[in-house]
């Protein structure tokens, strides 16, 4: 039930829906309206305008740029709305408001500060594949490169791992460049390789290993991943891996030959 393929489901599914959250509607059904439009003159007398907390939400979710600068302070900051306990600048990153991040950092935002499930910022931006807010959250938040899932049911995964899930060369790139560890295994014992090669990111294992990530056990999520293909452009995705692997272990069994 638990094995290698479906191992990447629970990140898949949880990513997803998140994303599916992030939107206007949603996040207004969120704070209780179903539109940010000021009710009309035939509605009845004045509904209670809503809390600022809620405005200042609903002003980083949308990339409301001004409104949140009138809002935000270095005390609301780090605010999470309640349904899904995501704080402001998660959903600035789930929601691609650049800017929104970035104002929230100069006023203090956590990049530490976790959702329910224990992902940050920095995995929210890795799985999504936003490669300038990871960089924003890296270089102008201070963020830890290496940090790992925390909550009880996650998988324990790093930013890295998470971008080798994705396929994401660019995003394994830019994690790696500011000191990743490609060593580091998740709470299935896999590394950002062995999610790679199960995967059929060529691109991503090729880089992996010109950095000298450990392949030993890259063969068995091959078999893995190939079993699972559809198509012929993935078929030819494994077949280059194999090769590669090949050159890869010939080098490092030599190493630890001598």
């Amino acid at each position: 039930e638990n094995g290698p393929k479906n191992k990447k489901k629970e990140s898949e599914t949880y990513f997803r829906s998140m994303t599916a959250v992030a939107t206007t509607a949603a996040v207004s059904a969120l704070l209780g309206s179903t539109s940010t439009a000021p009710p009309s003159p035939h509605q009845t007398a004045a509904a209670a305008a809503p809390p600022p907390a809620d405005e200042l939400l609903r002003a980083i979710a949308t990339g409301d740029l001004s409104t949140a600068r009138m809002l935000l302070s270095v005390d609301n900051s780090n605010l999470a709305d309640v349904v899904y306990h995501l704080p402001l600048l998660s959903w600035a990153v789930e929601t691609d408001h650049q800017q929104c991040a970035q104002l929230l950092l100069r006023y203090g935002a956590s990049v530490a500060a976790t959702d329910r499930r224990g992902f940050t910022a920095l995995h929210r931006a890795a799985w999504k594949g936003l490669t300038d807010m990871a960089k924003v959250l890296l270089d102008e938040g201070g963020a830890d490169v290496n940090v790992v899932c925390a909550g009880s049911n996650s998988a324990r995964s790093t930013p890295l791992i998470l971008a080798a899930k994705h396929r994401d060369l660019s995003m394994a790139q830019l994690l790696v460049a500011h000191g990743a560890d490609i060593e580091l295994r998740d709470a299935h014992g896999m590394s950002a390789m062995d999610h790679a090669t199960l995967q059929g990111a060529d691109a991503v294992v090729r880089y992996l290993l010109d950095r000298g990530a450990d392949c030993h056990a890259a063969r068995h999520y091959c078999e893995l991943g190939v079993s699972t293909v559809t198509t012929l452009p993935q078929r030819n995705s494994f077949n280059d891996i194999v090769k590669t692997l090949c050159e890869a272990w010939s080098s490092q069994s030599a190493v630890t030959a001598s």
